[in-house]
């Protein structure tokens, strides 16, 4: 089981620096949204919520889209840490 530990903890770490990195990436469009300005079929907004952190990279600063980065990992992460122990007590339980 130390292994998998390891590896557990070498992916988090990983994820971390991504999230350290983020400010730093492309604010170039993907190409499906490129296409589909240029084709007028971009997605329309339906969402009748604001997000928790909408726009954060933008008015914020860098401090802040890591941040938010991390804390999104860190649920993610612990969610996903704990969801994975639950199925496997029950799998054992069977």
């Amino acid at each position: 089981m130390k292994g998998a530990g390891l590896f557990l903890l070498l992916g988090l770490l990983l994820a971390l620096a991504l999230a350290v990195a983020s400010p730093w990436a492309s604010r170039a469009p993907d190409g499906l949204e490129k296409v589909s300005d240029e084709h007028g079929f971009a997605p329309v907004e339906t969402s009748t919520r604001a997000a928790p952190m909408e726009n954060y990279w933008e008015e914020r600063g860098p401090a802040f889209k890591i941040v938010a980065g991390g804390v999104g990992t860190l649920l993610v992460f612990g969610l996903t840490l704990g969801l994975g122990r639950v199925l496997a007590r029950k799998r054992s339980a069977d």
